[in-house]
């Protein structure tokens, strides 16, 4: 964000507050930020630092390790270190003692090696976070527009605009599945009995090809055409038919079966009974299941 150098903005200006507890506000999450971070360095450090205590714990494992037998939550050895008094390591019982005790060792000489690094990240976090907390300190003694507006060019520090939250509008799921025919027309087949009654009458156009088992319940199924458009071509019909069939309590019994064709200007809903119609003119397809046909139509082709 830039601000006018002809501006008269100055301190006790709405505006000029305005901007300035922005740029304290924006820079002040930033340092919280780097304050979380340098937490974290410390502790990774402080992580690091104890690899003598696990290469020390390792080596009292492998001292004793004709005592450890796999299974053993724990052991109580003697510890050189302290004048011989006993102490107890634990153990993963579901590990052999030697894996046990080379895993050991692996992270200690990781931790040791570690050290430097986490040194450099730790002094690199706390340069910025000095950096930051001096950033913050300069901009609260800034009392003119002219000095806000240089201190922003001088650091480079953009404001974040604020945006408006978006609702994104959720839309209802669509009372039936998709399908596209092998010369690219879409198929929908219903859900359910109300969702069938939602789709044929609805969703689909008067011109829309509808297919469905013949003397079976089951699902609608609807050629999506545009208005006034000749009949779908014959592999487009018998993809449609062939869901027609899946869809239905037919295919529970046969591999084979009829399937009504009509239009959905030719059907009327029976009230009181969702999904359920009368046709007023269809003709009869005879089909046999294929499961060529099936794959292709649900993509596992």
């Amino acid at each position: 964000m830039s601000l006018n150098l002809n501006s008269p903005l100055n301190s006790g200006d709405a505006a000029f507050d305005r901007t300035k507890n922005r740029m304290i506000s924006h820079l002040s999450k930033l340092l919280k930020r780097t304050q979380k971070q340098v937490i974290k360095r410390e502790e990774t450090l402080l992580d690091c630092q104890q690899w003598a205590n696990v290469h020390h714990r390792a080596l009292l494992l492998q001292s004793n390790l004709y005592r450890i037998k796999k299974g053993m939550a724990e052991v109580t050895v003697p510890d050189w270190e302290q004048d011989g008094l006993e102490c107890t390591l634990t153990l993963d019982p579901l590990t052999e003692p030697k894996d046990q005790i080379a895993a050991l060792f692996h992270r200690a000489k990781k931790l040791r090696l570690g050290i430097p690094y986490s040194e450099k990240q730790l002094q690199s976090i706390v340069v910025a976070l000095t950096a930051q907390q001096k950033l913050i300190s300069d901009l609260h003694e800034i009392n003119t527009n002219e000095a806000l507006d240089a201190f922003l060019l001088t650091h480079s520090i953009v404001i974040p605009q604020k945006h408006q939250k978006i609702v994104k509008k959720t839309e209802p799921p669509k009372p039936y599945r998709t399908y596209t025919s092998e010369s690219g027309l879409t198929i929908w087949v219903g859900k359910t009995a109300k969702q069938n009654d939602m789709l044929t009458f609805h969703h689909a156009n008067g011109s829309d090809w509808w297919l469905h088992a013949h003397n079976y319940p089951g699902s609608h199924v609807v050629v999506h055409c545009l208005k006034k458009e000749e009949k779908p071509d014959q592999e487009t019909l018998r993809d449609a038919a062939e869901l027609a069939l899946r869809f239905s309590k037919a295919k529970d019994t046969h591999d084979e079966g009829e399937v009504t064709v009509s239009q959905v200007k030719f059907l009327h809903r029976i009230k009181g009974f969702p999904g359920k119609v009368q046709v007023s003119k269809h003709s009869v397809m005879h089909i046999r299941l294929e499961p060529a046909r099936w794959n292709r139509l649900r993509g596992a082709l």
